[in-house]
C-alpha cells in the first residue's frame, strides 16, 4: 500500500495527478478532509495499492538491479534471470562478441507480455577469461537501464595422452576427451591437406577419419584445431600418429593352390593378431556351374575356423573368400582374401622305376603314386605276368610307393607286363579303383670281356640275338677319337629297345672301346705309344709310321704285329666268331671305305647312300690320308681271312653322329 498526496486548489472541485495504474477497477480509496487554514483545504486521498501493483514493482525493481553470467562453453547459450515486462521494447547497447535476447514466458496472442530471463550467446570468437558489459533498457532510456557483465572461463581441456600411445584404426572415429561439453565451438581434425569434421557428444570428440583416406601400418601427422563459425580460433593437437597394422593371414591348414589329400571338415585361417568378427565367408565348387557350398565360421585364439557343413566332393576344385576380418586393434583384412583348392581322388599310379626295355631279370618294380598309401595287404590287387602267365611276386606299401619283388627271376629278353587292379586307398581312406597295366621286357643283351687293355682296363662286347650269321661294330680304335664310342653306345642302346627286329638268324655284336686306355688320357696310341690300327698283321704291316700329325713314330705300328693286348684280343675274338661283316668306326673323312672282300663293296654303297658319306674301296683310296694306313685292321680282315669289313668315318671328332648312321647300321643288320 502506498499514500499519495495532492494540493486541492480552491477553483477546482478535484484535483488529479498522473498515475499509471494497471486494473483500476481494483484499487480502492479514502479521502479525509484536514483542516489546514481557513483559506485552504487540503484533502488527503489515500490509495491503497492491490498484490499486483506490488508484483509490478518489484518487476521494475529487479529489471534495474545489475547482474553478471558466468558464460559457460558446455551450452549453446547462458541466461540470468531478469524478469521483464513487454521485453519486446527492452533494448541493448552495442555488444562485440554477444547477442542476448529474452524469454517468452507469458505472451497473448503470440505478442510477449513477460519474459523471466535474458539470455546470452556468443556471435564472435571469444578469449578465455574475457569480460564484457551489456547495458538494457526501455526504449534506449538511460533511466531504466540494466547492467550485465559476462564473464568466460577457459577453453575447454582436450585430452590426447591415449591418441599418442596408437597405433589408431584408420575406419574408427578418432576420439578426443574434453574437460566439459562444449556447446560453442567446432573442431577440426587435418592430415596431409585433407580434413575431417568432429562432433562434440557428451565431453568428446568424435573425428571421423575416413575423409582423410588413412592406410593402415603407416605414420600420419595431425592437427586438431577449434573453430567457431568458419574461423579457427586455435590449433589445439599436433602429433604424429601410427596406424594399426593390418590382419595378415599367416597360414592356413590348407595351402592356396593345394590338393587336399584328407575328407576335411573345416579350415583354419592363422592370423598376426586376435579377431573380434569375420564377415562374407563363402566357399563355392567350380566347374561350368559354381555350387555354394554351406560354410560358418568361428574365432579362436589364433586366427579364424571356416567349418564346412557339407561333406566336399572328390576331385573338384573349390574357391574359398574372406569378405573382411576385424581384429581387436581394430586392423582389418585390406582386400578380401582369396584361397583355392582341389581335392583329391584315391591314389594314382605316378611313375615306374623301370624303361619298357632292358630291365634286369632279377630287379624289383617300384610303382610311385601321387599320395601317401594306406598301409595293407596289396598282393590281391597286383599281378605280374609273362603273356598270359601269372608270375608269384611280394607285393609292400611304404610311403607313396608300391614295391613288387618276383619270387623268380624272369626269363632272358621277355617280355612282361605289371598289372594293378582294386581299389588303392590313402591313410584318409580315400580310394580310387586303379586299372594300371605297364610293359616293359627283360634286357636282351649279353656282356662280355674280350680282353684287356695295357692298363688292365676291360674291353667290352655287348651281344643280341643269337643266330649262325654275325654282324660286328667296333668302335674307339683310337682315343682321341671318343665320337666312336659315343655313336656304339647310343647303337647299344637302339639295339636293346628294338632287340625283336633282329632276325633269328642274326647275332650282332658291339665293341664300343677298343681302346679304353687311350680314350681315358685322349691319346691316338694306346699305354704303349702304339697306334692299334697299325698293329694288325696285315700285308703291308710295319713296325715305325707316319702318324696324322706328320710326325714319325718309331715302332709306332708295334715291334711285330699283334704285340699290344687290345689289338690280340680282338683279332682272336673276331677270328672266334667269324663274322658274316665287320663294321668299324674312325673319324673324321665322311667316308665307308670296303676293303674290297666278299660283298663289302655294295655294303659300303648301301650304307653310304643311307648316310650321306662317300663311299670307296680300299684301292681307291690312294693318297687320300697324307700317312701311313699300315697294318690297318680292315686290310688284315682281307688280306689273311677275306672278311668283308667297312671303314667308316665319320664327319667330325666331336660329334655323336648316331641319328646320321642309325639308318645304315640297320640296313648292315639286316643284310642277307
Amino acid at each position: 500500500m502506498s499514500k499519495i498526496l495532492t494540493q486541492l486548489s480552491t477553483n477546482h472541485a478535484l484535483k488529479c495527478f498522473s498515475s499509471i495504474v494497471v486494473f483500476p477497477q481494483k484499487i480502492s480509496s479514502k479521502f479525509k478532509q484536514i483542516n489546514i487554514s481557513p483559506r485552504f483545504k487540503l484533502t488527503a486521498v489515500i490509495v491503497v495499492v492491490s498484490p499486483v501493483s506490488l508484483f509490478i514493482t518489484t518487476l521494475a525493481v529487479l529489471h534495474l538491479l545489475p547482474g553478471s553470467v558466468a558464460y559457460s562453453y558446455d551450452k549453446s547459450f547462458n541466461c540470468i534471470t531478469a524478469p521483464t515486462l513487454f521485453p519486446e521494447f527492452i533494448k541493448s547497447g552495442t555488444v562485440s562478441s554477444f547477442k542476448s535476447f529474452s524469454t517468452k514466458d507469458v505472451t497473448l496472442l503470440g505478442y510477449p507480455l513477460y519474459s523471466h530471463s535474458t539470455c546470452f550467446a556468443a556471435k564472435a570468437p571469444v578469449n578465455e577469461k574475457h569480460s564484457e558489459k551489456v547495458n538494457f533498457s526501455y526504449f534506449g532510456n538511460s533511466f531504466l537501464k540494466k547492467s550485465v557483465t559476462l564473464q568466460t572461463d577457459l577453453f575447454p581441456v582436450l585430452s590426447y595422452a591415449h591418441i599418442k600411445k596408437g597405433p589408431l584404426s584408420t575406419k574408427d572415429p578418432i576420439e578426443f576427451k574434453l574437460s566439459t561439453n562444449d556447446q560453442t565451438f567446432s573442431y577440426q581434425l587435418e592430415s596431409e591437406e585433407k580434413t575431417a569434421k568432429c562432433e562434440n557428444k557428451n565431453q568428446s570428440l568424435f573425428c571421423d577419419v575416413s575423409p582423410l583416406e588413412f592406410k593402415q601400418s603407416e605414420n600420419y601427422n595431425i592437427k586438431l584445431s577449434r573453430f567457431f563459425n568458419d574461423k579457427n580460433v586455435n590449433q589445439i593437437f599436433e602429433s604424429v600418429i601410427t596406424t594399426v597394422a593390418p590382419v595378415e593371414i599367416v597360414s592356413t591348414s590348407i595351402g592356396n593352390g593345394s590338393t587336399v589329400l584328407d575328407k576335411p571338415s573345416s579350415l583354419t585361417l592363422e592370423l598376426n593378431k586376435k579377431a573380434v568378427s569375420v564377415d562374407e565367408v563363402v566357399l563355392v565348387q567350380i566347374g561350368d556351374v559354381e555350387t555354394n557350398i554351406p560354410v560358418s565360421s568361428e574365432i579362436t585364439d589364433q586366427g579364424i575356423k571356416i567349418i564346412f557343413e557339407e561333406e566336399l566332393a572328390r576331385e573338384a576344385a573349390f574357391k574359398m573368400t574372406v569378405d573382411s576380418i576385424t581384429a581387436e586393434d581394430k586392423g582389418f583384412l585390406p582386400n578380401p582374401y582369396t584361397l583355392e583348392f582341389t581335392t583329391s581322388g584315391g591314389p594314382k599310379v605316378n611313375s615306374v622305376n623301370i624303361g619298357t626295355y632292358g630291365i634286369s631279370q632279377s630287379q624289383s618294380f617300384i610303382v610311385s603314386f601321387d599320395q601317401t598309401l594306406k598301409d595293407a595287404d596289396y598282393n590281391s590287387l597286383v599281378d605280374v605276368r609273362l603273356g598270359a602267365q601269372s608270375i608269384p611276386a611280394l607285393v609292400t606299401a611304404k610311403n607313396n610307393q608300391l614295391t613288387i619283388k618276383p619270387k623268380e627271376n624272369l626269363p632272358f629278353c621277355a617280355s612282361f607286363s605289371i598289372n594293378i587292379n582294386g581299389n588303392i586307398e590313402n591313410p584318409h581312406g580315400v580310394s580310387r579303383s586303379v586299372k594300371w597295366s605297364y610293359n616293359s621286357r627283360t634286357i636282351c643283351h649279353t656282356i662280355s670281356i674280350i680282353g684287356y687293355s695295357v692298363l688292365g682296363r676291360a674291353i667290352y662286347a655287348y651281344r643280341f640275338g643269337n643266330g649262325p650269321s654275325k654282324v660286328i661294330f667296333v668302335g674307339g680304335t683310337h682315343g682321341t677319337e671318343g665320337n666312336t664310342k659315343w655313336l656304339l653306345d647310343s647303337w647299344i642302346n637302339e639295339l636293346e629297345a628294338k632287340a625283336p627286329n633282329i632276325s633269328a638268324t642274326r647275332t650282332i655284336i658291339v665293341i664300343p672301346n677298343v681302346n679304353p686306355d687311350g680314350y681315358a688320357s685322349g691319346t691316338r696310341t694306346n699305354a704303349n705309344n702304339i697306334d692299334l690300327n697299325r698293329n694288325f698283321p696285315a700285308n703291308n704291316w710295319k713296325s715305325g709310321v707316319k702318324m696324322p700329325t706328320g710326325e714319325y713314330l718309331e715302332n709306332g705300328g708295334g715291334v711285330q704285329a699283334l704285340s699290344e693286348p687290345e689289338s690280340s684280343a680282338l683279332a682272336s675274338f673276331i677270328l672266334s666268331e667269324n663274322p658274316r661283316m665287320v663294321l668299324t668306326y674312325h673319324s673324321q673323312a665322311s667316308l665307308v671305305v670296303a676293303n674290297e672282300s666278299g660283298d663289302s663293296i655294295s655294303a659300303a654303297n648301301t650304307y653310304g647312300s643311307s648316310s650321306n658319306y662317300t663311299s670307296l674301296t680300299n684301292s681307291q683310296l690312294g693318297s687320300t690320308f697324307d700317312y701311313d694306313t699300315t697294318g690297318a685292321f680292315e686290310d688284315w680282315l682281307h688280306d689273311k681271312y677275306d672278311i668283308p669289313a667297312l671303314l667308316v668315318e665319320l664327319a667330325t671328332t666331336t660329334s655323336n653322329e648316331f641319328n646320321r648312321n642309325k639308318n645304315a647300321m640297320w640296313a648292315m643288320v639286316n643284310l642277307p
